[in-house]
């Protein structure tokens, strides 16, 4: 009986603490997909000192405002204006998270890809052709 008590402690402390993990990765997830399309948005709108911010000390030295405005301006001469944002998926690599972030333009779709360290800063965003809808995290 002491035996079956036991084991019954021990799966409530595994499935609570397998609730508090998932609810933490869920939250993480939620919090980058705010980050990665506030990003895109505030490039949309021609905010680029403001998406500059976004990045960290070391990025910031190497990419400025003004190659931001070019990159999007770039993307945005080829294929029209930002019309939404469809789709969000996260990937790691290594130690950073990866967020796509599927922008529709007027004349078609591309993902942005937004690199986050580990505090939330970015450390890398380019464009590339739109992969598939489902993520991993």
């Amino acid at each position: 009986m002491k035996l079956s008590k036991v084991i019954l402690i021990l799966m409530a402390v595994f499935l609570i603490n397998n609730i508090s993990i998932s609810n933490a990765q869920e939250k993480q997830k939620v919090d980058l997909e705010q980050k990665a399309r506030g990003f895109v948005m505030q490039l949309s709108k021609g905010d680029y000192e403001g998406a500059w911010n976004k990045y960290n000390k070391t990025m910031a030295k190497v990419i400025s405002a003004k190659t931001l405005q070019v990159s999007w301006e770039a993307m945005s001469n080829q294929l029209g204006k930002l019309k939404k944002i469809s789709k969000f998926r996260i990937e790691k690599i290594s130690t950073f998270d990866a967020a796509y972030v599927t922008c529709v333009f007027a004349g078609g779709k591309l993902d942005a890809q937004i690199i986050f360290n580990k505090r939330g800063e970015v450390v890398g965003f380019n464009f590339m052709p739109t992969g598939p809808s489902v993520g991993i995290f």
